[in-house]
């Protein structure tokens, strides 16, 4: 049976329900029950309710206040209707540029003809579940629109596709590096809201390594990643080498995939991509390379003498343009990162605080990865369930995210049909970047 759509939690209620609610939530107080398990309990019907809302409502009832203002009782109607906020939800979601408060602020003014305050619109998108949120900067260049960005991604992808790179996926190989960087991690605690940011110790990082790794279209691991040091827990002979050994035997490692550098200068400590690299990555693997369908991105490491150094036996060679190859790279976009997420939220409990045991188990880590996530990887980047590649197709994957809850993807989808609705009826005037007349002949 399909399920009744929910109202938006910006969605007015009775002033009788609103009353009722405030007298419940205190009522179950008394009781131990926590205002928001109502909260979550309100979602689930016709009059869901925001916290903050509840909250204040429930402040004003044991203050001996009106739960609703004497403006609202006498009627006076709200400076936006539901569809309206639903249709600046959409707006916000659509923009091809960077919003904030005053943004909308703005948008409200221009197409609306409605003066808002910059708190009455913080107030609305939290209760359209609207936050603020890093945005990613490393994929669009300057000066470059998100419509021609998705006309490159769609150009490589269109062009893997016409040279035939997939029709045998046990032959395609996505070449590509990381690191165990954790300059950019960001570490959190839980402490008293408003309260001084505790200052607690952090680990102390020598080494920085460099993992090159190898995935195929089929799932299968015919090349293992080879994990380069300077870290001289890892110096076959040394100190410790007898424990990295035991640690290799406990994930299944083979220890010739252990690198160790030498050190070309006293300081040197973090290890960056490199053609002698790639060269060790290839001669480990030229048997298996032969004849493979080979990706990769622009990077210079991967050129000697004006060579391609993986292009040597393969059957087809394939550079990914800089502006895109971030996403669309398998390997950039989504398997380096779910990889690292397990490693952050592991490798203390399986190591404890040895940071060369933790570098270590991240290259178990990028073992671990299942044939079938390593071959839906490659379905979603190269978008080879699609039986049609389109421009509209590459941006809607790129839109996709895998952290929306169910409830927030059904906000999003209502905002975005509210905005087309409103385009769509002479709103304000937008240019479509995405016309079916530039998809190409090959696919018709």
């Amino acid at each position: 049976m399909e399920r009744k759509a929910k109202a938006p939690k910006a969605a007015k209620a009775p002033a009788e329900v609103k009353e009722f609610r405030a007298q419940l939530g205190i009522a179950l107080r008394k009781r131990g029950v926590s205002l928001d398990v109502l909260v979550e309990a309100c979602d689930e019907t016709d009059f869901p309710v925001a916290r903050t809302t509840l909250f204040r409502h429930v402040q004003r009832l044991e203050a001996d206040e009106p739960v609703i203002s004497p403006d609202y009782a006498e009627g006076r109607p709200r400076l936006l209707t539901d569809e309206q906020w639903l249709v600046v939800g959409g707006a916000i979601l659509c923009a091809e540029e960077r919003t904030h408060l005053v943004w909308v602020r703005d948008w409200v003014r221009r197409y609306l003809g409605v003066e808002l305050s910059v708190p009455t619109v913080s107030r609305h998108l939290k209760e359209l579940s609207i936050t603020a949120q890093s945005i990613v900067s490393r994929s669009l260049k300057h000066n470059m629109d998100r419509g021609t960005y998705v006309r490159l991604f769609y150009n490589d992808v269109l062009e893997l596709h016409k040279r035939g790179f997939f029709t045998d996926m046990s032959k395609v190989v996505v070449h590509d590096s990381t690191s165990n960087s954790r300059r950019l991690e960001r570490y959190t605690t839980l402490n008293i809201s408003g309260g001084k940011a505790r200052k607690l110790s952090a680990v102390e990082l020598t080494y920085t390594d460099l993992y090159m790794a190898a995935i195929w279209g089929d799932g299968i691991n015919r090349t293992p990643c080879l994990f380069f040091t300077y870290d001289k827990t890892f110096q076959r002979d040394g100190e410790r080498w007898n424990e990295v050994l035991e640690w290799c035997r406990a994930w299944g490692i083979d220890p010739v995939r252990i690198v160790f550098l030498e050190k070309p200068q006293a300081k040197s400590v973090y290890v960056g991509a490199k053609k002698d690299h790639v060269g060790k990555f290839f001669t480990a693997y030229r048997k298996v390379l032969k004849d493979a369908k080979v990706i990769h991105d622009a990077g210079r490491e991967y050129k000697k003498d004006g060579e391609y150094i993986l292009a040597d036996g393969a059957a087809d060679h394939f550079v990914l343009r800089p502006e895109t190859h971030g996403e669309v790279s398998p390997l950039d976009n989504r398997y380096f990162g779910f990889v690292k997420r397990w490693w952050r939220l592991e490798r203390e409990k399986f190591c404890g605080h040895d940071v060369s045991k933790q570098n270590l188990y991240l290259l178990y880590c990028i073992d671990y990865v299942s044939e079938e996530q390593t071959q839906a990887q490659f379905t979603r980047n190269f978008l080879l369930d699609k039986p049609k590649l389109s421009l509209q197709a590459v941006e809607d994957m790129l839109s996709e995210s895998t952290r929306l809850t169910m409830r927030n993807q059904a906000k999003e989808t209502a905002y975005l049909d509210a905005y087309d609705k409103f385009v769509s009826g002479g709103g304000l005037e937008v240019n479509d970047a995405l016309e079916d007349d530039l998809d190409g002949d090959y696919w018709k």
